[in-house]
């Protein structure tokens, strides 16, 4: 307690002069540097990502031309139809042209390939 005695009892801390005067104009000045921070930094991040996700858009491009991919949807046709779901109407009304597709019905059941020559003399007596 000796020691508090030896402490002045008066203020020693000073006030710079003309401190509160200029206190809410400073603080609102950083208050709006902070925004500024943030939006800059917000923008940056948004822009990052975006450059991230059109990387792996373009480099990771998903295909259709999957081999793995059509076989799956050439074993769900099967199912469908061996389950009795689909008939022969409901796959011919899902092609884009149902003409070309019996068509490749026919030339794989007959085996012989469209537009060939040899085959001609057949088509013509069979169906004409």
């Amino acid at each position: 307690m000796k020691q508090m005695k030896n402490i002045p009892k008066e203020n020693i801390f000073q006030i710079p002069e003309g401190y509160f005067d200029t206190l809410a104009q400073r603080t609102r000045e950083r208050k709006r540097e902070r925004k500024a921070r943030q939006v800059w930094i917000s923008g940056i991040a948004a822009a990052a990502v975006l450059a991230v996700g059109m990387f792996f858009a373009i480099s990771h491009e998903t295909s259709f031309e999957d081999p793995n991919f059509q076989s799956n949807v050439d074993q769900d046709i099967e199912l469908f139809i061996s389950a009795g779901y689909w008939d022969e109407l409901d796959i011919l009304g899902m092609a884009e042209n149902p003409n070309d597709l019996l068509d490749e019905i026919i030339a794989s059941e007959w085996d012989y390939e469209l537009g060939d020559e040899r085959n001609t003399f057949i088509e013509t007596e069979i169906f004409y």
